[in-house]
């Protein structure tokens, strides 16, 4: 890892503990007479000095989301290197993708292959499951935040991937 992500990596790790340690603490410090999160208004009115006191215990629904994006974050921060995207609910963050005109050579040296190994038995679907072979050996070999390999093994990658999806369906390369 460079600089930036181990920066990147120490802060959500950082960030992280604050929450988790910070919630706890404050669950323990505030944990006063069975309930925790207590909040207590005492309220006097009028010539009888008649006092009301309010009392207001959080839900747990508080300490339950703050320790589980407290865990997230130390999760985050400790598998940066490896993290390659990101999926909370509707929204996705891509970390590790690689740049388009390196993914097109991978592609494009996956689609050449099938096409040279099988001329005229090339199909959408054998280019297709290259493709996504070339780009999970990709993944394999180059882990971490932006992958920047060299074209040349782009190429192979794309070559080998597209040799074993031929060797596995079974068809003759010519």
């Amino acid at each position: 890892m460079d600089c930036w992500e181990k920066w990147s990596s120490a802060i959500l790790m950082l960030s992280g503990a604050l929450l988790t340690l910070g919630v706890l603490a404050w669950f323990g410090l505030d944990h006063s007479g069975g309930g925790g999160f207590v909040s207590k208004v005492t309220e006097a009115s009028g010539a009888g000095a008649t006092q009301k006191t309010t009392t207001t215990e959080y839900s747990d629904t508080v300490i339950i989301f703050a320790l589980a994006t407290g865990a997230a974050l130390l999760l985050a921060g400790g598998l940066y290197g490896r993290l390659r995207d990101l999926t909370l609910g509707p929204l996705k963050m891509g970390f590790a993708e690689l740049p388009p005109d390196k993914q097109k050579t991978l592609d494009e040296a996956a689609k050449q292959t099938i096409e040279e190994k099988t001329p005229g038995k090339a199909t959408p679907d054998l280019v297709a499951s290259a493709q996504a072979l070339a780009r999970a050996q990709l993944q394999q070999q180059y882990w971490g935040p932006v992958p920047q390999p060299p074209e040349q093994t782009l190429q192979l990658i794309g070559q080998q991937a597209a040799t074993a999806v031929l060797s596995s369906s079974g068809i003759d390369a010519e």
